[in-house]
């Protein structure tokens, strides 16, 4: 995936943050657990800005609550992607899909469109995100 974006003027967030018109998009590597993520919060400085956290895995979510992050868009667990996986699934990770409220503060968690292991899903449908500012 990085190669290919090398050749596009898409820029890859690796555990940084950029502004643009007014909101901030922070993007955090794939990791376990929230250490990376409090790393790079820790050392983003505060921002009147509107702030949009990419965070692979659905962990961190009352981290970046408290940092005043606006919404935190993840994916990784697909749902469980094969029933009844989601119950396994949902024992490590709390939030499997959809909006949470955490405050002020969403969490997005899409199901995706692809798999992981295994090229199937049983009981988890694929998903397409589309946000809309809220009116």
């Amino acid at each position: 995936m990085r190669q290919m974006l090398t050749a596009t003027q898409i820029r890859w967030l690796r555990n940084e943050a950029v502004e643009v018109n007014g909101v901030r998009i922070i993007g955090i590597e794939d990791s376990y657990g929230t250490e990376l993520l409090q790393s790079v919060l820790s050392r983003t400085p505060p921002s009147p800005a509107y702030t949009i956290l990419m965070h692979h895995q659905p962990t961190g979510f009352a981290v970046a609550s408290a940092r005043g992050i606006g919404l935190t868009l993840s994916g990784h667990v697909h749902n469980g992607q094969i029933w009844p996986f989601n119950y396994i699934v949902g024992l490590f990770y709390p939030y499997l899909k959809g909006l949470h409220a955490n405050g002020s503060a969403l969490l997005n968690v899409s199901t995706g469109t692809g798999t992981w292991g295994p090229p199937m899903r049983l009981g988890s449908h694929s998903e397409i995100v589309v946000l809309e500012p809220m009116r």
